[in-house]
């Protein structure tokens, strides 16, 4: 128990025994007053003295109890203060010795370091923008070093799949890093500058960013209120039937087998296309492949630039089989779902 809390108690006892005092010598003054015990319990009653004593010590009783619960609930609240700088002083141990075991060239051991650290968040919310950052930072060191895998796959997993709800409260920011093979699902406020995306699936993904990044072979369904600016975007697809298209493609450095399927609202879909930046332009400036959008709102589809390089097309699910009306009310219920 530390000087302050033990002056404050002293303090407070002397107080209470001032006050006790007072009470007493106050009390003694009114179980001898006839006239208190008569007004209270009858004049003719013989016991009205006794019958005020009683009530005068259970009064002095309960106050008894009463400072006793006090004193109680502050050495608890002392103890709890105690438990709380040593749980913190024991985190920030932890948490020196996870950073030692993350960098550790053993990969049992680094991926222990990975989720001490991933704990170390959970239990203390003051480490999860820390961790998050030490996170982003090894995968953008790491993620091109194959004999580090393992440890990057489960920091992505820590990071954007089994913890995410930890640091979903958070703009988690990549940057410089290799992501291959990965699915993103049910992420939201990311922002991704100059990494590597190959053959990725991107399911559910909300209000993302993606500046300067290299996108091949990707899939993006069901993504909402997406801003893909100065990317190298090759064979990929972006396709929305269920949820309103919000989508902004802008002064991408090249772009090459890249379609786009909309949903029958769109919100806005914005399209910014300059022929210098198209792949497959030969000598004659000839654009052999171009951006394929499927809708069936041409009119609110924005295309700024030159024009002739996109084609937009009937979306292919006008005519659907009974069956794919089912699959697509199905895949919207899950959504629904998932928003909720």
């Amino acid at each position: 128990m530390n000087i302050y809390l033990k002056r404050l108690l002293r303090s407070t006892m002397l107080t209470i025994v001032l006050i006790v005092l007072n009470v007493i010598l106050l009390g003694t003054f009114i179980v001898l007053d006839d006239s208190v015990a008569a007004s209270l319990f009858g004049v003719e009653n013989p016991k009205a003295k006794g019958e005020l004593l009683s009530l005068y010590l259970t009064a002095i009783g309960g106050c008894a109890v009463i400072y006793g619960l006090w004193l109680t609930y502050m050495k608890i609240g002392e103890q709890m203060r105690q438990n709380t700088i040593a749980d913190k002083s024991n985190n920030d141990t932890r948490f020196g010795e996870a950073i030692g075991y993350l960098n550790n060239d053993n990969m049992g051991i680094a991926i222990g370091g990975a989720y001490t650290l991933y704990q170390l968040a959970k239990d203390d919310v003051r480490y999860v923008p820390i961790v998050a950052n030490i996170f982003s930072e090894y995968l953008a060191v790491n993620s091109k070093n194959s004999n580090k895998n393992r440890v990057i796959n489960t920091i992505i997993n820590l990071l954007l799949h089994t913890g995410y709800s930890i640091f979903s409260s958070l703009k988690l920011e990549f940057h410089d890093t290799n992501f291959n093979y990965t699915e993103f699902k049910n992420i939201s406020n990311v922002v991704f500058t100059k990494c590597t995306f190959d053959t990725n699936r991107m399911l559910l993904v909300k209000n993302c960013v993606f500046n300067e990044c290299n996108i091949k072979s990707c899939f993006f369904g069901e993504c909402e209120d997406l801003d893909l600016y100065a990317n190298d975007i090759t064979f990929s697809s972006i396709v929305n039937k269920s949820i309103p298209t919000n989508l902004t493609i802008r002064y991408n450095n090249y772009l090459d087998e890249l379609s786009i399927t909309t949903s029958n609202t769109i919100k806005r879909l914005e399209l910014y296309v300059i022929k210098g930046r198209l792949m497959n332009i030969n000598n004659d400036g000839f654009v052999n492949s171009k951006i394929i959008v499927y809708t069936n709102n041409k009119e609110k589809v924005s295309i700024n630039g030159e024009k002739e390089y996109v084609e937009l097309r009937e979306a292919p699910y006008t005519h659907k089989t009974p069956f794919m009306d089912l699959m697509d009310s199905i895949s919207r219920s899950l959504f629904e779902d998932d928003v909720d």
